[in-house]
């Protein structure tokens, strides 16, 4: 589950600060000029003006309504957004949402597959199952040896070095030697053979 905040830029009206005339600085909220001392409502706070700026309860002692995609909500409320399935509550300002799939979809590795779709992960195929939800059949990936497909688990005989002869197993898409009979070699050797 994957919750995004979304914070309104217009929960407040702008506040503008400038000094007027005299030694103490005023303030300045929506247009209008506040001198020092006086109390004034942004929102629906009280708030009093200090020298240069508006002071206002932190946290606000109202609730803030939420703008989500040009729609405006009020604190407490939920809705679903129709578009995307998200499911969102306004909270003093901010739009808490949590993101869903409409139909049910999977994302995987940044693609995306419709319920019921199938495709392939390395060797596996898999299938949407919803929400998600995926089922893979387990698929070993074959190998390549010297231009031959070999399957998962079978093994290759190769006698062409004069020393002796070499067993190559295929192990999930890697070529491993199984058992190296060669003189001078040690058994059993277990690398990857690119």
């Amino acid at each position: 589950m994957l919750v995004f905040l979304l914070v309104a830029s217009a929960s407040l009206p702008l506040v503008n600060v400038f000094p007027l005339d005299g030694q103490n600085k005023g303030c300045a909220h929506d247009g209008k000029e506040v001198d020092v001392g006086e109390t004034l409502v942004v929102g629906c706070d009280t708030c009093t003006c200090i020298p240069g700026k508006i002071v206002c309860p932190t946290p606000p002692t109202c609730p803030r309504n939420c703008s989500y995609k040009g729609e405006w909500h009020e604190h407490g409320t939920k809705w679903t957004n129709e578009d995307t399935c998200d499911t969102c509550v306004c909270r003093d300002g901010t739009s808490v949402c949590t993101l869903n799939d409409c139909n049910g979809a999977c994302s995987v590795n940044g693609l995306h597959y419709m319920k019921g779709e199938s495709f392939k992960v390395d060797c596996e195929t898999c299938m949407c199952m919803g929400h998600d939800l995926i089922k893979c059949n387990k698929h070993f990936c074959p190998c390549f040896i010297e231009n031959k497909i070999i399957q998962h688990g079978e093994e290759i005989l190769d006698k062409t070095d004069p020393r002796g002869s070499l067993t190559y197993r295929c192990e999930d898409g890697r070529v491993v030697i199984a058992e190296d009979n060669r003189k001078g070699a040690s058994l059993l050797l277990a690398r990857d053979m690119y």
